[in-house]
């Protein structure tokens, strides 16, 4: 394959690092807005809870004034009741004093006429009337005096009861404006939250976009081991394999990944490679080569089943093998063949990965080279696959990570 040219790989590299820059500048300009919008809420909530301790203030000095008020109104009703008493009480006096009076006159007139030595009873008895009527009019002023004295206290009390009445006014003023500001304050909150909301949802989205963009990179793979590891730590569930046919690294990989829920085995049966044009039965090629021949798909099934916990689904390879998985169904994709092996033809791989990149989800790998590849193959063949896999990444705009003799792999 051609090699791409150096100026349109540094546009690429610099089209990444600059929608990579973008992004992070954006996640900055959205972490300062947060911040302040937290400030803000922060101030509001000390205002609110110094409002509300004023309210609890003032709600204290109420129930007091109210309190007072209702004591100074018991105290007016009281007095109330006195002054109306001694209202009844003069007035009982004043209707005994008319009497009275009148009955001094008659006896003035009857004295006026009596001259006579024998009438001096009557005079005694004018006297003893004039004395009543004194006493009577000593007792008025009295009562006259302690009327006057409870109006001017009743008036008093009057005034001190207007003053409360007008604090207890104020105070219900004042308790007005505190709750009219409390509740703007609590919608303005409420607004500050779902913005803040709002604001978080937009930085879930910048951090998946830039991690969309920038995918974190594949840890070293250099045994099958290293891959189970690295399945088993992401929590990665379903896989599928490439080849498994060819070489007997999948009981390995299951055994060490215990999470693993579905695995598709799926059967290359093409075992001839560019460097051996030959066609041959399952027999000979088992007499030739006993420790990579390929296993029917019964046999597999079968003795996977019989080792492994993980649901195991066995088919053969095609081309339209990746027809039967859903898109971003699969966590891991492993290339289990060497080198030499057909899968690695550039039409053929460079078809088969692309069909099955559509069928990873983000985040997924997709991983290759971990089969000991025959020591006759050519190094122009392992270099030309490598570089086909490498141009592909390139086209994805991600990055191929490559580990040891050949180990390669790419995060979606």
């Amino acid at each position: 394959m051609g090699k791409m040219p150096i100026f349109l790989f540094l546009a690429i590299v610099a089209i990444v690092a600059g929608g990579a820059g973008y992004a992070k500048l954006k996640f900055e300009e959205h972490k300062q807005a947060q911040n302040q919008l937290l400030m803000q809420m922060s101030a509001i909530r000390k205002e609110k809870l110094i409002a509300l301790d004023m309210l609890k203030e003032r709600d204290e000095e109420l129930t007091l004034y109210r309190s007072q008020s209702e004591k100074l109104q018991e105290g007016l009703e009281k007095q109330s009741d006195v002054v109306e008493k001694q209202k009844v009480a003069a007035k009982k006096l004043a209707e005994l004093l008319a009497k009275t009076q009148k009955e001094r006159e008659s006896f003035k007139s009857e004295r006026d006429t009596l001259s006579r030595p024998d009438s001096l009873p009557c005079i005694e008895a004018i006297s003893a009337k004039d004395n009543a009527i004194a006493a009577l009019l000593g007792e008025r002023s009295v009562a006259d005096k302690s009327i006057s004295q409870l109006k001017m206290q009743v008036k008093k009390e009057e005034k001190k009861r207007d003053a409360v009445v007008s604090q207890l006014n104020e105070r219900e003023t004042d308790l007005d404006a505190l709750r009219t500001w409390k509740e703007s304050a609590t919608v303005e909150l409420e607004n500050l939250q779902a913005g803040t909301r709002t604001a978080s949802i937009w930085q879930a989205a910048v951090d998946q976009r830039t991690k969309d963009a920038c995918p974190e990179p594949v840890p070293p793979i250099l045994k099958i081991e290293d891959l189970a590891g690295l399945l088993q730590k992401e929590k990665l569930k379903v896989g599928a394999e490439l080849g498994c046919g060819i070489t007997n690294q999948s009981t390995v990989l299951l055994k060490n990944w215990p999470l693993a829920s579905t695995f598709h085995c799926i059967l290359t049966s093409e075992e001839a490679t560019p460097a051996k044009k030959r066609s041959v039965t399952l027999e000979e090629e088992e007499e030739e080569k006993p420790a990579t021949a390929t296993m029917s798909e019964a046999e597999a099934n079968v003795r996977l089943m019989q080792t492994l916990p993980a649901q195991v689904v066995v088919s053969q390879f095609n081309r339209t093998s990746s027809r039967s998985f859903k898109e971003d169904s699969l966590d891991v994709v492993h290339f289990a063949a060497p080198y030499d092996h057909a899968l690695y033809d550039d039409a053929l791989l460079l078809e088969t990965l692309e069909q099955f990149w559509k069928k990873t989800r983000l985040g997924g790998v997709l991983v290759g080279g971990l089969v000991k590849h025959d020591v006759a193959t050519p190094r122009q063949r392992k270099l030309a696959a490598l570089n086909a896999v490498e141009a592909f990444a390139r086209r994805k705009h991600r990055q191929m990570a490559k580990y040891g003799t050949g180990t390669w792999a790419i995060r979606k």
